[in-house]
């Protein structure tokens, strides 16, 4: 028997069978699910990530709407307050102005009683100098 380099016989063949058989095992009963595990953290994790944005997309845009319905509001109680001084000021002025004709009425009314007062003292004093140049005249004559 001439030995060769290579001789080939049943084991080759056996070992390579059991390599395949192995190989499937493996990927079987390992690989497919550890596989299947990642690809559903993946999923997990993209899910997670897509919820995370949309929520903060809607957060974001909640808080905008926020802010818009502020500034309406801040808005809307500028006017509201505007109105109402407006308002206070025109009631104060026409208040002033009635409160200054009542004023100036009571004013024209005091300087006339003062103006007759005066024309009484002024007629009383004319008489009382009238009755004493008479007395003074009366007792020079006599």
């Amino acid at each position: 028997m001439s030995e060769s380099l290579f001789q080939f016989n049943l084991t080759l063949l056996i070992v390579l069978v059991a390599f395949l058989g192995f190989s499937q095992v493996m990927r079987v009963m390992f690989f497919e699910p550890i596989a299947a595990i990642k690809d559903a953290r993946a999923d997990a994790i993209l899910q997670k990530n897509l919820l995370t944005d949309l929520d903060t997309a809607f957060v974001l845009e909640q808080q905008a709407q926020l802010k818009v319905e502020e500034l309406k509001t801040q808005r809307l109680i500028q006017e509201v307050y505007q109105s109402r001084v407006q308002k206070a000021q025109s009631e104060s002025a026409a208040k002033l102005s009635a409160h200054k004709k009542e004023l100036a009425l009571t004013l024209d009314a005091h300087i006339q009683n003062e103006k007759q007062a005066l024309q009484v003292r002024q007629n009383d004093l004319s008489l009382q100098k009238d009755t004493l140049v008479q007395r003074i005249t009366e007792k020079l004559l006599s």
